[in-house]
């Protein structure tokens, strides 16, 4: 079923593997609570979601109002670069706000309120509104998508982790690394050269 609403991102890229492009992708939608998320051959990858959503976040992801995103990768062999494609679907997101933008003027004439500028206000409010949540809903798609493509699943963040890890205790580190606080690989494995330069330490400092 086509929709009217949708936006596409795209970006080539050259060297990295579709299959890799593909199962990075997989990886970071799910941690940003979609419905499902499915491979379906070799360059091709489906997000969809139910209409009826609540999750851990309380919705507050960037799939609120998107009813289905796809990647496509077209490989060029000659160059060895790929382009990857990204298509959002927020049909779902706009008819919200247009049902809005039509239902609030129309209950205020049912109601026999005809102050125009009591109309124009509702209707500012409710397109202001629309226009912020989709600038942010496109905003936090391009950041997964553009992330996705420079850092895979190890994205880490504007952090000095280094010196984040270096003041955290036994404790904090040993969960860090046993995947007790949901932190990349990356971040576990900084956490387990600390806790071996501290187990060190404290052995030299014993002889």
């Amino acid at each position: 079923m086509k929709t009217p609403f949708k936006i596409k991102f795209r970006r080539e890229i050259i060297g990295s593997s579709s299959k890799d492009i593909l199962e990075n992708f997989k990886v970071n939608f799910t941690k940003s609570y979609c419905d499902y998320v499915e491979i379906l051959d070799e360059t091709n990858l489906i997000v969809e979601n139910d209409f009826i959503r609540l999750k851990p976040d309380l919705n507050f992801n960037l799939w609120v109002g998107i009813g289905r995103a796809k990647i496509s990768i077209v490989e060029n062999k000659d160059q060895n670069k790929k382009t990857v494609k990204y298509c959002i679907d927020f049909t779902r997101l706009t008819s919200v706000y247009i049902f809005l933008f039509v239902v609030f003027p129309f209950t205020f004439l049912i109601g026999k309120i005809r102050d125009l500028h009591v109309l124009l206000f509702i209707s500012t409010i409710v397109i202001s509104v629309g226009i912020i949540m989709h600038g942010i809903t496109f905003l936090r798609h391009w950041s997964i998508f553009k992330r996705t493509i420079l850092n895979g699943t190890e994205y880490l963040g504007d952090y000095d982790w280094k010196t984040i890890i270096k003041n955290k205790t036994n404790k904090e580190l040993q969960d860090v690394i046993d995947g007790k606080r949901d932190l990349p690989e990356a971040i576990s494995i900084l956490a387990k050269k600390e806790l071996e330069n501290r187990k060190i330490g404290n052995e030299s400092n014993k002889e």
